[in-house]
């Protein structure tokens, strides 16, 4: 659904994943953040990478902090003082404190 769908199936996608572990893919979550096709989208891509953080490898740890960089600041879509960053920045704080 995020390789193919509508945007309306991409959301579905990751609600899907925020409600089953099991459905949750590093990858696809990575494409939404990147590629997101609205801010909306990239928020709930956002909160599905949160509930990831814990299962993360260091290596996959890095690929979404970097995916996240990207994404914030003048060059993205994940500006200061919208929901998107405040999440962000908890995100990187977690991949942070992670031993």
């Amino acid at each position: 659904m995020i390789d193919e769908g509508s945007d309306s199936e991409r959301i579905v996608a990751l609600a899907l994943m925020m409600e089953r572990p099991e459905l949750r893919d590093l990858e696809l979550v990575l494409q939404a953040i990147g590629d997101s096709h609205s801010g909306f989208e990239q928020y709930r891509a956002l909160m599905v990478a949160q509930q990831l953080i814990p299962s993360l490898t260091k290596a996959q740890a890095r690929r979404l902090r970097e995916a996240i960089e990207e994404q914030e600041g003048a060059g993205g879509i994940i500006q200061p003082r919208e929901s998107g960053w405040k999440l962000s920045r908890s995100i990187l704080d977690g991949i942070s404190s992670r031993p």
